[in-house]
């Protein structure tokens, strides 16, 4: 309640609160950080999961995108001037010829993105979290998460799938609000209708 105007707005009855006033708080709009694998291990589902990454884009404010097989760069750039195809296509070659690992990826966010976190920032990865068993890196994606106001998980994998072979999803939910199966592009629209209601209230 913001007392002090509604002292002064109802001093006419005697103190008595006829109009009740609320203080106006100033939202910042959230920033959406994209993460997406396209490495060998989801070859046949890269171009889904970059599919998934434009779309995203197109319907979400505010959005930076990554991708990576082992090192990980940025492509907002690519996904917000060029069409999907080309866009899908050079990311592919740009980020995609190398062997996956997830360790690497986590530590080049941490790199590229330095300071820039904060409770206004939503996080969410895209891949199958299958990391040929190199170092999960996981205390990186922990403290990424903390700095973060939400963190979220989409893989093309079901949960059965989540606990076998390299899949480090294990290590990386704890720090996440969500870990979400995402392999149709109705499972993505209701996730982007979730999140811009979450995003925007």
């Amino acid at each position: 309640l913001d007392l002090r105007r509604m002292l002064r707005r109802n001093v006419a009855y005697d103190g008595t609160p006829v109009n009740v006033y609320w203080r106006r708080r100033r939202r910042e709009p959230a920033t959406i950080l994209l993460v997406c694998d396209v490495s060998n291990s989801v070859s046949q589902l890269a171009r889904f999961l970059l599919l998934l990454l434009y779309r995203l884009g197109e319907a979400l404010p505010s959005v930076r995108s990554f991708a990576f097989s082992n090192t990980l760069g940025e492509v907002t750039s690519l996904f917000r001037d060029k069409d999907h195809h080309t866009a899908v296509e050079t990311a592919l070659v740009r980020h995609g010829r190398g062997t996956t690992d997830y360790g690497r990826a986590m530590q080049d966010l941490r790199d590229l993105l330095g300071t820039s976190l904060n409770r206004q920032t939503v996080l969410i990865f895209l891949g199958d979290a299958r990391g040929n068993y190199f170092p999960a890196r996981a205390e990186i994606l922990a403290n990424l998460s903390r700095q973060a106001g939400q963190t979220w998980w989409l893989t093309p994998e079901t949960a059965d799938r989540w606990t076998t072979g390299d899949c480090l999803l294990q290590e990386y939910a704890p720090h996440c609000r969500q870990v979400l199966t995402c392999n149709k592009l109705a499972d993505l629209e209701r996730f982007a209708d979730r999140l811009l209601k979450l995003t925007s209230r």
